[in-house]
C-alpha cells in the first residue's frame, strides 16, 4: 500500500516529469472499505460472497480489494524506484510506510485489546507464551501469527487480525523491486514484462486450474498466494514501465471493462486480470485537480486495513450480529482509526525516517525538450 507523492521519472527516453496520482489514494480507501464489507460476512458467521471463480480460484470482494492494492503498489513502487534508484532511500521509505503503523497495531492487539477481552486472567494472559509469540513473530513477519491466548475463542473466527497475511507478500514485492533495481534489470522493462507473463502463466496453470499441482509453503507464505499477488503486482509494474506504449484512452478503458466482465462471466483469468489491472491504473492516473481536496485530511487507507479486522471482531464479541450490521457499525469506527493512524503514526514516521535516509541526489542530465517525448497519462 505504497504512498503517492510528487515523483520524477526517467525511463525509456522519457523526460523527467512530475507525476502525482491522488486518485490512487481514493481507490485504496474504497478497497479498504470493501475489505471491511467482505470480512463482515465470515466474521459474523456467514459465507463470504464470491464475485467470480477464475477457474478454481474463487475471487471474493476482499480478494478483489487486495488485488487493487497490489496493482496500485506495483505501479507506484516501480515509479518510486525509477524516480530515485538509490538503495538506502528506497529501503527507508518502504520501511517507513509499512512497519511503524504495523508495529503499533500488533502491540495494541497484544498489550491492550488482548488483556481486555481474553477469557484468561490478566496474569495468565501475560505469562502465556502465546502472547509473546504473537508479538515476536508478527513484528518480524516470520511468520504472521493470528491467535492470542483466550482472545475471540468463542467467535466464528478466532483470529485477532486476519488481514495481516498480505503484508509479507507486499514486503517481498518491495524487496524484489530493490533486487531487480540493484542488478540493473529494472531498466530493462522487457525483463519485467517477461516476469509478469511467467508468473501469470504459473498462476493460470497451477492456482486457477490445478494442472501443475505445485504446493509450497515457506515462512507461512504459500506458492498459490505468491503467484496470485505477484501477478497483480507485476501487472501494475509492467503498466508503469510501458506507460508510454499503452494507450490511455476512454475507448480502451471500455474494452478493458468488457474484458473484465467477460472474464468474470466465463471464469477466464487472462481476460479478467488484464482488464481489471488496466482499469485500476487508468482510473488511478486520471488528473482531476479538484480531487486533491478530497484528501486534504490525509490517507487513512493503510490504517483502515490494519484496524478493521480486530475492530470487527470486538464488535461481534460485544453482540453485533449480521453481516450488514457489522459492516455499518465497524466502518465509521475503522475510518476514524485510519485517520488517527495516518496523522499520529504514519505521516510523522515517514517524515522522520525519510530524513534519515536522505542522501545527496545524483546529478541528472537536463530534461529533453517537451516536444521530443510522448505525452504521459493525461
Amino acid at each position: 500500500m505504497a504512498g503517492t507523492g510528487g515523483v520524477e521519472t526517467s525511463h525509456g527516453g522519457l523526460a523527467r516529469v512530475r507525476e502525482r496520482y491522488p486518485i490512487f489514494d481514493s481507490l485504496r480507501i474504497i478497497a479498504a472499505v470493501v475489505v471491511i464489507f467482505s470480512h463482515a460476512f465470515p466474521l459474523s458467521g456467514h459465507p463470504e460472497p464470491v464475485v467470480t471463480f477464475l477457474g478454481d480460484y474463487g475471487l471474493t470482494f476482499g480478494a478483489l480489494a487486495v488485488a487493487t492494492f497490489f496493482v496500485i503498489s506495483g505501479f507506484l513502487i516501480t515509479m518510486s524506484w525509477t524516480m530515485s534508484p538509490r538503495t538506502v532511500p528506497y529501503a527507508v521509505k518502504r520501511f517507513a510506510r509499512i512497519w511503524p503503523a504495523f508495529v503499533v497495531v500488533v502491540l495494541a492487539a497484544a498489550l491492550v485489546l488482548g488483556p481486555l477481552v481474553t477469557t484468561l486472567s490478566v496474569r495468565d494472559y501475560f505469562t502465556d507464551r502465546g502472547t509473546w509469540s504473537y508479538v515476536a513473530h508478527n513484528l518480524f513477519m516470520s511468520p504472521i501469527k493470528y491467535r492470542l491466548p483466550g482472545v475471540f475463542e468463542t467467535l466464528p473466527h478466532k483470529a485477532v487480525n486476519g488481514s495481516l497475511w498480505t503484508l509479507p507478500y507486499e514486503v517481498l514485492a518491495y524487496v524484489g523491486v530493490l533486487v531487480l533495481g540493484v542488478v540493473g534489470l529494472m531498466r530493462k522493462r522487457v525483463v519485467v514484462l517477461a516476469m509478469f507473463v511467467a508468473v501469470f502463466l504459473l498462476f493460470r496453470l497451477d492456482v486457477a486450474s490445478h494442472w501443475l499441482h505445485v504446493n509450497a509453503d515457506v515462512g507461512g507464505m504459500t506458492l498459490a498466494l505468491f503467484l496470485g499477488l505477484g501477478t497483480w503486482f507485476l501487472a501494475g509494474a509492467t503498466l508503469f514501465l510501458y506507460r508510454d506504449r499503452v494507450p490511455w484512452k476512454l475507448p480502451l478503458a471500455a474494452v478493458a471493462l468488457t474484458l473484465t466482465v467477460a472474464g468474470a462471466a466465463i471464469g477466464e483469468a487472462l481476460l479478467f486480470m488484464a482488464g481489471f489491472s488496466y482499469l485500476v491504473v487508468f482510473v488511478g492516473t486520471r488528473q482531476w485537480n479538484a480531487w486533491e481536496r478530497v484528501h486534504r485530511f490525509g490517507d487513512p487507507s493503510y490504517g483502515i486495513y490494519l484496524y478493521a479486522f480486530p475492530i470487527q471482531q470486538t464488535l461481534v464479541l460485544a453482540g453485533v450480529h449480521g453481516a450488514w450490521s457489522l459492516f455499518l457499525a465497524a466502518t465509521p469506527i475503522t475510518i476514524a482509526f485510519g485517520y488517527a493512524s495516518w496523522h499520529v503514526i504514519e505521516r510523522p514516521a515517514m517524515g522522520r525516517m525519510r530524513r534519515v535516509g536522505r542522501v545527496t541526489p545524483p546529478r541528472v542530465p537536463a530534461p529533453a525538450p517537451a516536444n521530443a517525448v510522448p505525452k504521459m497519462l493525461t
